[in-house]
């Protein structure tokens, strides 16, 4: 969906890194090997974490094509992607009640809002949900086609839960499961 103030090309919407139309100054630059890497005001680098967006707590504007409702909010990905098959291209947009009339299936909007890792109460160890929260939203288009749904490929059944960021928040399609 866009780049980044002073960091270049980012990977795509904010779970895995959605690509955020503009964002507030922050101190986030991407190094050789491509990992993200948040550096304080001495100069020294952390390591962000895969499942946590490292836009976390970060008023953010990004731009989508809604592609699912729920009571408390909506789902919104990016038409085209980033082609990065390591990055979310989707992000769940948290408005606590009632969705916005602007918030329609195949609608094309602008939100903007600020980053959180939602992780419920009742489940302190589920990995974090990665939403925008107190969202404006801004009608730009209806009736487009929603993105494609991305095949789910082989999975590791042994692998880490983080397997399944890359489509967090995303339309997929599995070919077969086996539970």
């Amino acid at each position: 969906i866009a780049r980044q103030a002073g960091v270049g090309a980012q990977k795509s919407l904010l779970g895995g890194v959605f690509g955020l139309g503009s964002i507030a100054e922050h101190p986030i630059r991407q190094v050789e090997d491509g990992s993200l890497v948040h550096f304080d005001q001495a100069g020294k680098g952390l390591l962000i974490p895969g499942s946590r967006s490292p836009y976390e707590c970060l008023p953010v504007t990004t731009t989508g094509v809604v592609t699912g409702v729920k009571s408390g909010g909506f789902f919104l990905q990016d038409p085209v992607g980033d082609g990065d098959p390591s990055t979310s291209d989707g992000i769940y947009v948290y408005t606590g009640s009632s969705v916005p009339a602007a918030a329609a299936v195949g609608n094309s909007v602008t939100v903007s809002g600020k980053v959180q890792e939602y992780v419920p109460s009742g489940d302190p160890n589920s990995p974090p949900l990665t939403e925008i929260t107190g969202p404006s939203v801004t009608l730009l288009s209806n009736g487009n086609t929603l993105p494609a749904a991305v095949n789910i490929g082989s999975l590791d059944p042994n692998g880490s839960i983080e397997q399944l960021e890359p489509y967090e928040g995303m339309r997929v399609h599995v070919d077969a499961l086996t539970v």
